[in-house]
């Protein structure tokens, strides 16, 4: 019994012994696996692109290897230490979305991916996508949170690229210059830019609507050269030069090129159009080629010599012209056989190098006259208009110009120069006649009152008209000399003619006699007598009153010497010796303008034709056509500034004719809500003048004052009469923007003007001011106004913003 219980006991011992062994070896068994799981699970770590981690509620995180250092620049030990947390690194904007995407998935399946940016060690940012589930306890809280971090910044940066890249095509696409549009196999319309719908006239909704042949089609549509068709044939790329129908039935040249785009397995998907609008360009060929042949037909009309120099004195020309100005072929220049320098004048040369300093130190353009020798040995001017050309670096490359033959100019400004002589020697001669007259009249004045005798020789020997009158301007006595000088056979035909008859106007009798009778003589008094036939004689009155035993005047006695002749011939010197003068501004006009402008004009019209309504080169030639009319205007103001009109001479009332000029242009003023204050002294003695030249001066003011207030002003007139200084003063201000104090002495000189191009020409002043010192008087200019000319402004109507002026005419009373 006992060695049985001893044997199981045994067996017991040994299946002990058995199980631990077993044990021992199945621990050993485990040891290795979990050695080599472990093993395997570092090489998953390490394997992996992702950063594994384990985190928790306060963003305190663990991590497992140290790529974590690589991602973000900190090692495993600065988060596992507790030193930093995940969100010490998250970017402030992306916190909140973070926190929302973990709330959604606690309320869903507890998985989530996450993106979002971080702030690296060196400052850069990163993007992170995390991918991860949250691990909860039985109860539903967070224990923690379980996933993987990988670095997808490349891979946001790729996407944002080819965002950027597709909306860049997407740009390049609808903004291209040339119209493009996409087809695919079957002919549909799938796409279109801008430009096609611009080119074609219809909209992009109704191009996606029809089929390529229906929307700006062409002669090769439905046929085997049909860009889609060969493309679908297999070519690979198509250009041609074509024309194209619009949706309008306008026809346009173009450009149109064909390419296929395929997909990876190199079938076609479909085909992109591209249609370059070369209508413009055909368009400026040919009228290119128009402008070239107009460019010869206006080099062979011109006058001038077109040419280009060079600094070596060398000189090329483009037509034959220069043979007629020099005797020398265009050949022999452009050959270099022959330079300018050659046949310049010596004596001329050191002023042409002047010139060309100092326009190569200026503004490149200079104008010079000289004198050159022909091949015949004869000597003509010219005058060079030329423009220096610099290239690239600023160096002389070559001057342009044109050559004009002024020999014909020159010798009339010289013979202008010698007739100016002559008369100014005929005109000292004349003084000196003149001189001579007065001396015989004073002499036979004195002989008159010493002796009767002599007196009575004189009367009736005198070549001048001598006469008596009695109180009542009846003329008692005349001598022979005035009768023929009047017109009357005899003393008798002269019986009943007064000397107020003989006057021509009425107002110079009356002065005549109020100055006789208030100072007792006359002297030197000029008028106007009318003869028996209607003939008008200029007079030169020298008489002495005749008073009674009671000192009451009791008529005249006075000799009157004939100056018509004297006073036409001066007249004739005095504007022969202006004409003088602005006949050499006129002739140079005439050549230097005139011409030109002439040809200008001719060829900006011809040119015209040429470009279509609308352009920019036919709104070009327009203002260069417009500009050289304004030329012409102001040609033709100098030619009416240099003419003397006829003077017809009467009595004036200022009043009268201020209402007059009012009457016209008082309506135009008000549209522009520029109201008129009149303040008229009654009663004014009249003046004598020409009324139609003093309405040309207060229309002159009333433009002038218009021009300067623009709209919403106001213009005061006033009128008075100073007895002291025998004048009437007029008065006209405005309440316009005022004249700056450094042009006042400048306004009445002839041209000058402060209005823009092409709005006056500078003589309205100046006519003015030769107007009134015409009529003997003046004219003065205040601005800004006085106080005093303000407060009269103030009483009218009318916005006072400006300054304001004044002009001040005084003219003399009769």
């Amino acid at each position: 019994m006992k060695y049985k219980q001893l044997q199981e006991k045994v067996k017991e011992l040994e299946d002990e012994i058995l199980r631990l062994k077993t044990e021992e070896s199945r621990s050993s068994l485990i040891e290795e696996a979990l050695q080599e799981s472990l093993a395997d699970y570092e090489l998953l770590l390490g394997k992996i692109p992702g950063v594994v981690y384990k985190g928790y509620k306060n963003w305190a995180v663990d991590f497992f290897d140290d790529k974590i250092e690589m991602f973000t620049g900190y090692p495993k030990e600065v988060f596992n230490s507790r030193r930093m947390k995940w969100s010490d690194l998250i970017i402030e904007d992306d916190l909140e979305p973070v926190k929302d995407i973990t709330k959604m998935a606690l309320k869903g399946n507890r998985s989530y991916i996450r993106e979002y940016r971080i702030r690296i060690r060196n400052g850069q940012i990163r993007w992170v996508r995390d991918r991860g589930s949250v691990v909860c306890d039985p109860e539903g809280g967070i224990q923690h949170f379980s996933g993987v971090f990988f670095d997808d910044t490349d891979r946001k940066e790729a996407r944002d690229e080819v965002t950027r890249t597709k909306m860049e095509l997407e740009q390049i696409f609808r903004t291209a210059a040339d119209g493009m549009r996409v087809v695919d196999k079957h002919f549909n319309v799938l796409r279109v830019n801008d430009t096609f719908v611009d080119l074609s006239g219809v909209k992009e909704e109704k191009c996606l609507e029809r089929k390529c042949y229906e929307i700006l089609g062409g002669r090769h549509c439905h046929t085997s050269e049909c860009n889609i068709a060969r493309i679908l044939k297999g070519e690979n790329r198509i250009e041609m030069e074509t024309e194209r129908e619009r949706m309008d039935g306008s026809r346009i040249q173009c450009i149109a090129t064909a390419t296929p785009f395929r997909n990876e397995r190199g079938e076609i998907l479909g085909i992109v159009e591209d249609f370059k609008d070369i209508t413009d360009r055909r368009q400026m060929e040919e009228s290119l080629a128009r402008s070239e042949a107009n460019y010869r037909l206006l080099l062979s009309t011109i006058p001038s010599v077109v040419f280009k120099a060079y600094e070596d004195w060398s000189i090329e020309f483009l037509d034959e012209k220069i043979k007629k100005l020099t005797g020398y072929s265009k050949e022999d220049f452009n050959s270099k056989k022959l330079n300018w320098y050659d046949i310049v004048i010596p004596e001329d040369i050191q002023s042409i190098k002047e010139s060309f300093k100092k326009a190569l130190e200026e503004d490149k353009v200079y104008l010079r006259e000289y004198r050159i020798k022909t091949d015949l040995g004869d000597v003509r001017w010219i005058r060079e208009r030329s423009q220096i050309v610099l290239d690239e670096n600023g160096e002389l490359a070559y001057i342009s110009g044109i050559f004009a033959d002024i020999t014909e100019m020159k010798l009339m400004s010289q013979e202008l120069e010698r007739s100016h002589k002559e008369l100014e020697i005929r005109y000292r001669e004349i003084n000196e006649l003149n001189t001579n007259l007065e001396k015989m009249v004073e002499l036979r004045t004195a002989e008159l009152v010493s002796s009767e005798k002599k007196y009575s020789r004189l009367f009736e020997d005198s070549k001048d008209m001598v006469y008596i009158c009695d109180e009542k301007g009846k003329v008692m006595e005349i001598n022979p000399s005035g009768l023929e000088l009047l017109g009357y056979d005899s003393r008798e035909d002269f019986q009943q003619v007064t000397l107020e008859d003989v006057f021509r106007n009425p107002a110079d009798a009356r002065n005549y006699r109020q100055i006789l009778e208030n100072q007792g003589y006359i002297k030197d008094y000029e008028v106007e007598f009318k003869r028996k036939d209607g003939g008008i004689l200029n007079m030169l009155i020298t008489a002495n009153a005749i008073l009674d035993e009671s000192g009451e005047f009791a008529g005249c006695e006075g000799i009157a010497k004939n100056v018509t002749e004297l006073r036409r011939v001066t007249e004739g010197l005095m504007e022969s010796q202006k004409m003088a003068t602005v006949g050499q501004l006129a002739a140079g006009v005439a050549h230097e303008i005139n011409t030109p402008l002439q040809v200008i004009l001719t060829h900006s019209q011809l040119l015209a034709d040429d470009f279509p309504e609308g352009s920019e080169a036919l709104a070009d030639l327009k203002l260069i056509e417009t500009q050289a009319k304004i030329c012409g205007r102001i040609v033709a103001d100098l030619l009416l500034y240099s003419r003397e009109g006829e003077r017809i001479i009467g009595s004036i009332n200022i009043n009268q004719i201020i209402e007059e000029v009012l009457a016209v242009m008082e309506h135009s003023l008000s549209i522009d809500r520029i109201f008129i204050t009149r303040d008229f002294a009654s009663h004014l003695p009249p003046i004598s003048g020409d009324s139609e030249k003093l309405k040309q001066v207060y229309i002159n003011m009333f433009n002038n004052a218009h021009d300067a207030i623009g709209s919403d002003g106001a213009i005061a007139i006033t009128t008075q009469h100073d007895m002291d200084a025998g004048e009437i003063v007029i008065s006209f201000m405005d309440s316009g923007r005022g004249i700056p104090p450094e042009i006042t002495n400048k306004i009445f000189d002839p041209f000058f003007t402060t209005k823009g191009v092409g709005e006056g020409t500078g003589l309205g002043l100046s006519v003015t001011f030769g107007i009134i010192k015409d009529h003997g008087g003046h004219i003065e200019v205040e601005s800004p106004l006085s106080a005093e000319r303000l407060e009269i402004l103030e009483r009218g109507e009318g916005d006072k913003r400006g300054p304001g002026t004044a002009f001040i005419v005084h003219l003399p009373t009769t």
